[in-house]
């Protein structure tokens, strides 16, 4: 941001020197503090500029967004449009983005303009006007991030070559040092890789990008602490649970469970992921919190890693997978305390069957199911909301060769995989692999029991800390009445008619999800130690909101005051 000459008044000056000084050296708070007492004195416009990106900065961005507009009402400038469609990106608000980004761009080009145009028309799936914007963007200045958009737009319009170029050079220039932006790109081209049909240079990235997630972590799952649990009777518990529910949240407790021979069988688990089956809210907390643990246990010197975890999620394609198990071997597996897996559309039963052999176990496979019918229209409203901004675009995704509606639930049961490499059609109906039901679990979407006892099973025979998470991740209804949809329920409605007409519910609905759901209950043994009326829990609680906000505290506190802890942390985080 460049900062215009100072106001006349003397000690409005003095603040605004101020501010200019606290912002320079990236003191934001002190910034906008200073800025607000330079305009209580006098009100100027290069004053409210400076205050937005103060807000935007410490991700304040309706604010920035008030402050950038009162600056442009007392003068348009380049910068506070800029500010003005940096802040409206962030807040998703694509179209008005886009216009303050040209307004910005009328009065002076700037590369960081063109770039804020880019990924306002990318993320509002208008791919060719992004593509233009970030080479516009390139010609005045290189950047990784403009070239990743590139490459991600590039992507989008299948010019795969293209796009593997970009994100080549995005990781040229790459200078943040940032292993999880090195993963990110590996695992772009990766995918740019298998859309230009180079299977072996895709599978190469995929391990490159799964190389850098360690897939396998020596970790403390009690983080330097004292192995204590904290004693609690079943109505505690419960009353916990009460308490947390009434805010959103549920609880996921991790018991002390000596001698009790079905707690080994908990270890190893695999989750098959059906969008928009709640599959996000049940796999989430589980691998952010080894995820974090991991990098807890890196930053405390004292802590005792000997524990080794396996754990990762969305593995999406038949590449990822073949990369995954290059990497693993006996060796590495051997003494794995846990592993967790989430698989997201790729086949499933041979990595199934590979874990199984590492690890002298049988993972146990789970998926969280619902009606088909329901499924299906939740799912054309969250592709309607994320990835379209007319029907055409709907129409799209529907007509595809390999669409993704297309009997969704079921090829991910009887994995034939939704990377399009084994497309099924209609006319197979009745040639599925009945013994691939034999060893999965199913678990009703709204079995809010069944979930919470599973991921309890799971938490305790890995030493695992308790969580208390949000009852609903990627929730769509919030998204609805946040910011609205671009496609008419009308339309809606016709697409999803659509679909059935074209059969695409024909084999989803061919499956009794009863009886699966219910032999899963008959036969599913949770350790007996968790209907017990005294138990202990695990020292340390898990606490997550939200992708990014999540942190962990001592559990000891946690049960002093939970409701008051939790409003804390909600607020803090």
């Amino acid at each position: 941001m460049s900062m215009p000459s100072l106001p006349e008044q003397r000690t409005a000056s003095d603040l605004y020197a101020l501010a200019v000084e606290k912002y320079k050296s990236e003191e934001y708070q002190e910034a906008i503090d200073a800025f607000r007492k330079s305009l209580a004195l006098q009100e100027h416009w290069n004053s409210y500029q400076g205050l937005g990106w103060g807000l935007f900065y410490t991700n304040q961005c309706q604010e920035a967004i008030d402050a950038f507009r009162k600056s442009l009402a007392l003068q348009e400038d380049w910068n506070s449009y800029q500010g003005l469609g940096c802040a409206l990106l962030r807040e998703t608000v694509y179209a008005e983005a886009i216009d303050a980004f040209r307004k910005s761009l009328a009065l002076q080009e700037d590369w960081n303009s063109y770039q804020g145009l880019g990924w306002a028309f990318f993320r509002a799936n208008v791919y060719t006007q992004a593509i233009d914007a970030f080479r516009k963007s390139l010609a005045l200045h290189e950047h990784w991030n403009v070239y990743l958009g590139l490459g991600r737009s590039l992507f989008k319009t299948n010019q795969y070559q293209e796009a593997i170029e970009a994100f080549r050079k995005a990781l040229a220039l790459n200078n943040l040092n940032s292993n999880e932006l090195t993963a990110e790109l590996h695992r772009e081209l990766a995918d740019a890789y298998e859309g230009a049909g180079k299977s072996d240079a895709s599978i190469a990235s995929w391990e490159v990008y799964l190389s850098y997630l360690e897939p396998i972590s020596s970790l403390d799952p009690f983080l330097g602490n004292r192995v204590i649990y904290e004693q609690v009777d079943h109505e505690q518990i419960e009353r916990i649970k009460s308490t947390c529910a009434s805010i959103g949240l549920d609880f996921n407790p991790s018991l002390k469970g000596d001698n009790d021979a079905s707690i080994e069988s908990w270890k190893y688990l695999m989750y098959l992921h059906i969008p928009k089956c709640g599959g996000t809210s049940f796999e989430t907390p589980l691998y952010l919190l080894k995820e974090h643990l991991k990098d807890k246990s890196c930053d405390l010197p004292k802590v005792n890693r000997t524990n080794d975890y396996l754990a990762i999620s969305r593995l999406a394609s038949n590449h990822s997978i073949a990369a995954f198990t290059n990497l693993m071997s006996s060796n590495s597996c051997n003494g794995l305390k846990n592993a967790f897996l989430g698989l997201h559309g790729a086949k499933w039963s041979a990595l199934h069957d590979y874990i199984g052999e590492l690890t002298n176990a049988c993972p146990r496979i789970i998926t969280t199911v619902r009606d088909p019918r329901q499924r299906l229209l939740s799912h054309i409203k969250h592709q309607a909301f994320q990835y379209c901004t007319s029907i055409d675009d709907l129409l799209t995704l529907v007509d595809n060769q390999n669409s993704i509606f297309n009997n969704l639930m079921h090829r991910q049961i009887f994995d034939y995989g939704l990377d399009g490499d084994n497309p099924c059609g209609n006319s197979e109906l009745g040639s599925e692999r009945l013994d691939l039901l034999q060893d999965m679990d199913f678990i009703d979407i709204s079995d809010s029991t069944t979930n919470s006892k599973v991921k309890s099973s799971f938490l305790s025979a890995s030493l695992f800390p308790n969580i208390v998470q949000t009852s609903r991740f990627n929730d769509s209804k919030e998204r609805e009445e946040m910011y609205g949809f671009k496609i008419s329920g009308n339309d809606i409605q016709y697409i999803f008619k659509h679909c059935v007409d074209k059969g695409f519910l024909e084999k989803d609905q061919s499956i009794d999800y009863d009886f699966l759901k219910n032999r899963t209950l008959e036969r599913l043994h949770f350790p007996s130690f968790m209907e017990a009326h005294t138990c202990y829990i695990h020292p340390l609680t898990f606490v997550i909101f939200g992708m990014n906000r999540y942190s962990i505290v001592t559990t000891k506190k946690f049960l002093d005051n939970p409701h008051h802890l939790l409003q804390e942390l909600n607020q803090s985080l």
